[in-house]
């Protein structure tokens, strides 16, 4: 309310108290009102910037995907059981370049029996996580060479591969060391 200043001298002082109170919080209100928009335009222009940046990111998100996908081999460990025999077999699914192979590995127990000189503690509960992180990541180096589907393809797997690459590599490892390799000491030493 805007009172003009002829009429606002005629008033007693303490409504003139009032009156100059009022026009302060009036001030002070319209303060307020253009920091919250300065900051309303700021957290504009800070979303607008990054949606663009979210956008950029889900642009190479996407990307890192496809190479993922296409250049980053994948290896499973699977186990089964065949009808009326009590052995447990399994076999290396290697997913690479948009191919896929499955190879046949082994009955479990004559696994266990070639790699338990490199881990004596390993049976068939812990045969998965014991040798397939060290398997993976050598057939994974193994494959980084090869550069086509048609490579990947021609390129031959089988069981004794996966055993001999995995026995020369745990042989390398115990000779370097000259001691048996404890299983976290491999671990370490891969990285």
């Amino acid at each position: 309310m805007k009172i003009e200043k002829k009429y606002f001298n005629k008033l007693p002082d303490s409504y003139q108290v009032i009156l100059k109170n009022n026009i302060k919080i009036n001030s002070l209100i319209d303060v307020k009102v253009k920091e919250i928009n300065k900051y309303k335009n700021k957290i504009f222009s800070l979303n607008t910037e990054l949606n663009s940046i979210l956008n950029k990111r889900d642009s190479l998100n996407n990307k890192l995907l496809f190479i993922e996908r296409n250049y980053i081999p994948k290896i499973y460990f699977k186990t089964y059981f065949k009808k009326s025999n009590p052995n447990i077999f399994s076999h290396i699914v290697i997913k690479y370049l948009n191919k896929s192979k499955t190879v046949y590995f082994g009955k479990i127990d004559d696994l266990i029996l070639c790699f338990l000189i490199y881990f004596p503690a390993l049976n068939v509960g812990n045969f998965k996580k014991t040798i397939i992180p060290i398997l993976s990541s050598l057939i994974a180096d193994d494959l980084f060479h090869i550069k086509t589907e048609a490579d990947f393809i021609k390129k031959k797997f089988s069981s004794i591969y996966f055993k001999e690459l995995l026995s020369n590599h745990l042989n390398m490892n115990s000779q370097e060391k000259n001691h048996k390799v404890s299983f976290s000491d491999y671990l370490k030493s891969l990285k």
